[in-house]
């Protein structure tokens, strides 16, 4: 005799089915009777374990608010019944990537009280017509009025689309299509995946600040997206059709939600972090979700992780309480427990949580710098290490996720390298294996998460984006122009093919011609580490599970035109015989090729320099050479983009580009690489630059700058960069007194040095002087004399201390008519003076403040009659 297993049979005793059934487990069981239990529950006699979930109809969000475990996983209905969904056997084990179960498990559903069924459903992760779909054998039917203890069964039947873990769920519904009870499912599929490497990156959503914060992102059965947007409370959805995403809000009034999650029914999860709950969005009739309260956290404010289960058991991190809680369904609500904590497991502000279809639990053990695997061991956890910083160099580990196969994925804040990575850990000879993803740019790491193709979503929070990582579809490879004959001078392109799944992914021998075949005017490379083969090939070449290899191509155009084919790859992917993947290959064949001359700009150059005009020339084409910025601080403006503007500091990368026509082809693109170093150069603060000064003395005084480590000042009154007025050499200082300026209203060119790493940058400035200088009083300046002999007399001068009079006839400042000599007098005459009508120049001097200083004005001599 066979027995039935213990855990099955003590699951069996705390169902509420029936006293006489529950008796039959306590004994040992014949093969008859399991066959006979087997069918009274519409399914097979497996020796699996039973799984039992119970479920309520929520209570509001506020219940047991006082505790850390609040509303049940049900549904919120007036009369408060209670339903219990017991099933045989909630798991389907392992079946082949599209095939289907070969006998549909039975969920079998008690009414503790009377009710009638609205309706049924069967989903995986919301989506209906996916791996789990009702068998049509069970027999809870709609709109048929159940007494209490009445039972009912909704037969289901398992097809994966992918392999591994896939979840999914059998839903009883009310007359308005919300959920009564839930009863969860699970299964393994089996077969080869591939994905193609390094994958291509799409931004899958994005808003502006300040309004928005994506803080969390999951994905369900039907690769639709959930992102949490903390900064206005919302979980927006991206529903995905026909390779296109439709954006909605599925909720909205949350306090800040920082991390998702979907189980096998669809319901989200959500952490709520400003009102330190965890709450669960239960779906509805119409997509429309009903709010309860799993649990309240009040040992912290913030967290990341929160992660659901195939038996919809739920797992929270509580970051500041240093420990990972477990929420399982049961009567009522949750029963909460813990998984890990600071006591028993070192934890030290665990950050993220995932799940696996083994029931392990991995945190995320930021403070640790590592990530931990919980193993459940008989009604306990067996902690082991995935990877830490001595191992993978985990910096920050603050995101965390887990596919079908139970392959790692970690979101590392590292800036011990200064970036944010994507780390992957494959299981691999009871360790795993550490790659990088390459993934770059990631600003603020948030979330992350995994679809059944092997695609990752990650939440970039810092650019306020949401990014899809696609491996699951063949890319474009794109090759530069080329000369017909010759190869393009970007090739080769390489392509990387990964085998993601759970068993041998096999490229058949081609009947005829090549696999993979290459179109004309493309080459398969020899450096290829897939193997090409034909139908005369010894053997099949195949990728064991976890093995990648690359499919190598290069572009040698035989005749001219644009060019866009496939190669095309066969093999047995997801399990379909003859299964087929094309790689897009585009380029065009020209008859004769150009090149560009760009000469290294200058290198080192500082921030806050002048710009740097950019010079290169092109080829025959005669189109312009067009320059961009590829990476770094800076900025192009003018003619074709010529003049670069440094903005900051760090290596500015500089492209020059030049179009091709109908002859040419474009020519290969030419960088540059400038260094830009951390500087200011020091500026002039007083007196305020273009401004009047007040006299003959006046304090100059400036900025430190940033790099600054001397300075020197020039004033000049003759042209830019003069110092005939002050030359102050090299100094520390940033403040000079300078005397003996002339207060004659002419300009003062400033000129402001700083020695900055080695090299004198200069500001320059503009003054008026101070309009101090003596008028002529009588005559009149421009007037004509009266005869050969005048008295000229003019205005004093603040601080003057003698005066002189310069007449002359050959020009500004010529004596050779009159010179008075300095006398304190403001007056003084002149004879002898012409009378035939010429100018006369005149010049008056003046000492003060210790300054020469003068003014010119001319008259008219009388003409004799």
């Amino acid at each position: 005799m066979n027995p039935i297993p213990s855990t099955f049979c003590s699951t069996i005793r705390a169902a509420t089915i029936s006293r006489a059934f529950s008796s039959l487990c306590i004994r040992t069981c014949s093969p008859a009777l399991c066959a006979a239990l087997a069918l009274m529950l519409g399914g097979a006699c497996v020796s699996v374990h039973a799984q039992i979930a119970h479920f309520t109809r929520a209570q509001t969000a506020g219940a047991n608010a006082a505790n850390d475990s609040a509303a049940s996983p049900g549904a919120v209905a007036a009369d408060g019944r209670v339903l219990d969904v017991i099933s045989t056997n909630g798991n389907f084990g392992t079946v082949n990537v599209g095939s289907t179960s070969p006998t549909p498990i039975s969920m079998l559903f008690t009414f503790d009280t009377a009710a009638t069924l609205g309706s049924t459903t069967v989903v995986t992760q919301g989506v209906t017509g996916l791996d789990f779909t009702d068998a049509g054998t069970g027999t809870c039917k709609a709109g048929t009025a159940y007494g209490a203890g009445a039972t009912c069964t909704v037969n289901v039947n398992f097809a994966p689309k992918f392999p591994g873990t896939r979840y999914g769920a059998a839903d009883l519904l009310d007359s308005s299509g919300s959920a009564l009870a839930t009863g969860y499912l699970q299964g393994a599929g089996l077969g080869p995946q591939v994905n193609f490497l390094p994958g291509t990156q799409r931004i899958l959503a994005t808003d502006a600040p300040p309004y928005e914060f994506f803080a969390g992102v999951a994905v369900d059965g039907g690769g639709n997206v959930y992102i949490g947007d903390f900064g206005d409370g919302w979980v927006l959805k991206e529903t995905l059709s026909g390779g296109v995403y439709t954006r909605s809000t599925a909720v909205s009034g949350l306090d800040g939600p920082v991390a998702i999650a979907v189980d096998g029914s669809g319901n989200l999860y959500a952490w709520d972090v400003d009102s330190n709950q965890v709450v669960k969005e239960t779906l509805t009739a119409g997509g429309g979700y009903t709010l309860s309260v799993v649990a309240k956290i009040t040992s912290q404010d913030e967290s990341q992780g929160v992660a659901v289960d195939g038996s919809g058991n739920l797992y929270i991190t509580d970051t500041f309480g240093n420990q990972v809680l477990k929420e399982t369904p049961s009567a009522g609500g949750y029963t909460q427990s813990v998984v890990a904590n600071a006591t028993n497991n070192g934890l030290d502000a665990p950050a993220a949580v995932a799940t696996d279809g083994s029931g392990n639990v991995y945190i995320a053990d930021e403070g640790n710098w590592r990530v931990l695997k919980e193993t459940p061991s008989a009604g306990s956890y067996t902690q082991s290490v995935v990877t830490d910083n001595a191992a993978g160099g985990l910096n920050y580990p603050i995101g965390l996720a887990v596919d079908g196969s139970g392959n790692v994925y970690i979101g590392d804040d590292n800036d011990t390298i200064g970036m944010t990575r994507v780390l992957k850990e494959t299981p691999s000879a009871g360790g795993y294996t550490q790659s990088v993803l390459p993934i770059n740019g990631i600003v603020g790491f948030a979330g992350i998460a995994v679809d059944g193709g092997g695609n990752v979503y990650i939440a970039d929070s810092g650019q306020y984006r949401i990014l899809k990582e696609d491996y699951a579809d063949p890319p474009t490879l794109a090759f530069a122009v080329a000369t017909v004959g010759t190869t393009s001078n970007d090739s080769p392109k390489t392509e990387t093919v990964a085998n993601e799944g759970n068993a041998a992914l096999t490229f058949p021998l081609p009947g005829t011609g090549d696999n993979p075949s290459v179109p004309a005017n493309f080459v398969w490379d020899p450096s290829s580490t897939c193997m090409q083969t034909t139908a005369s090939s010894p053997a099949a070449f195949q990728l064991a599970v976890g093995a990648s290899c690359t499919m190598v191509f290069d572009f040698k155009p035989a005749t001219t035109g644009s060019f866009s084919e496939f190669t095309e790859l066969t093999d047995n992917n997801l399990n379909v015989t003859g299964a087929m993947q094309g790689i897009k290959l585009t380029g065009t064949g020209v008859l004769t090729s150009q090149a560009i001359t760009f000469p290294q700009p200058p290198s080192p150059v500082y921030y806050g320099a002048v710009p740097i005009t950019l010079s290169a020339t092109g080829g025959a084409s005669g189109n312009p050479v067009i320059f961009s910025i590829l990476s770094g601080p800076g900025s192009l403006s003018g003619t074709n983009n010529s003049v670069l503007s440094v903005a900051g500091w760090g290596t500015i990368v500089i492209a020059a580009n030049q179009a091709g026509n109908k002859v040419y082809p474009a020519a290969p693109q030419v960088t540059r690489s400038i260094t830009a170093l951390y500087s200011q150069p020091a500026a002039l603060t007083s007196p305020t630059p273009g401004s009047s000064l007040t006299g003959t003395s006046a304090t100059f005084t400036w900025s430190p700058g940033i790099g600054a480590t001397e300075y020197m000042l020039y004033l000049g009154s003759t042209s830019v960069r003069s110092n005939n007025l002050y030359n102050s050499g090299p100094t520390k200082v940033t403040s000079v007194t300078v005397t003996g300026l002339p207060t004659n209203g002419e300009t003062i060119y400033a000129r402001l040095y700083s020695l900055i790493g080695g090299a004198w940058h200069t500001l320059d400035y503009t003054y008026s002087e101070a309009a101090l200088q003596s008028a002529m009083v009588y005559p009149l300046a421009g007037s004509t004399l009266t005869g050969s002999s005048e008295t000229f007399s003019w205005s004093a001068v603040a601080g003057a201390v003698k005066y002189e009079l310069y007449l002359g006839s050959e020009g500004a400042g010529s004596d050779d008519l009159y010179h008075s000599g300095f006398s304190t007098h403001r007056s003084a005459t002149a004879t002898g003076l012409p009378v035939n009508g010429e100018k006369i120049y005149a010049r008056i001097y003046w000492y003060a403040n210790g300054t020469l200083q003068y003014t010119d004005c001319t008259y008219t001599a009388v003409t004799a009659q």
